[in-house]
């Protein structure tokens, strides 16, 4: 049996592929989201992590945390007989325990990717899902997108939106590209399948399902 690891930047759908698996295999299978894992003191949600650990625009304590969380938790993953599927943060292959997780584990990594303007839909839709939700009030809200699609207005003390589209899709593409050659090195292309297209396309869907499924059975 192995362990399986999904990589993709936010708003790729790893926890919808969490879900799908859970559900259909019960279990039978151990699923495990990093993001859940790290923010579990604080409700289990990575927003309400940096709600508690952002202080005024400083987001060190933060970041400090989930660095340090992410690789505890690749420290800790040993080889297992029981099948494991894992989602990954998505600066997890950046952090200095992910090579010796590699060897130590050997799980079979699969990416879903996306572009640049599927990231931007991406986080705009999240940001819609957050404010009809009613998350604004919280402190830091937004600052997880800092320096991607928000940034720190002193006026307000908030994170605001950057409102020209051009330096949105320059941060984008400069954060994207800082992680695509550690996705691709992890999963090369036979196991990168296209998030967009895995959520309309119900053939490529059941074919990505079908190979996630015979590596953690084999």
């Amino acid at each position: 049996m192995a362990t399986v690891a999904l990589l993709g930047l936010s708003t790729a759908g790893k926890s919808t592929v969490l879900r799908h698996f859970t559900d259909i295999m019960g279990d039978s299978v151990d699923t495990r989201d990093s993001d859940a894992i790290m923010s579990q003191e604080f409700g289990g949600h990575i927003y309400l992590l940096f709600s508690a650990l952002v202080e005024g625009r400083d987001r060190e304590k933060a970041l400090a945390h989930i660095e340090r969380s992410e690789n505890e938790i690749l420290a800790s993953l040993q080889p297992q007989a029981k099948p494991r599927l894992i989602a990954f943060g998505p600066a997890v292959p950046s952090r200095s325990e992910w090579g010796s997780f590699i060897e130590r584990v050997n799980p079979v990594v699969f990416q879903l990717e996306l572009s640049v303007d599927e990231v931007l839909i991406g986080l705009a839709e999240r940001r819609a899902r957050h404010l009809r939700a009613g998350l604004e009030p919280l402190p830091g809200f937004g600052s997880w997108d800092e320096d991607v699609t928000t940034e720190y207005d002193s006026d307000s003390e908030r994170w605001v939106p950057i409102v020209n589209d051009r330096t949105v899709h320059a941060n984008i593409s400069r954060h994207t590209r800082a992680l695509a050659d550690m996705y691709h090195a992890a999963a090369g292309a036979e196991n990168t399948y296209s998030a967009r297209r895995l959520m309309t396309d119900s053939a490529y869907q059941q074919d990505f399902y079908a190979r996630v499924s015979a590596a953690l059975l084999s």
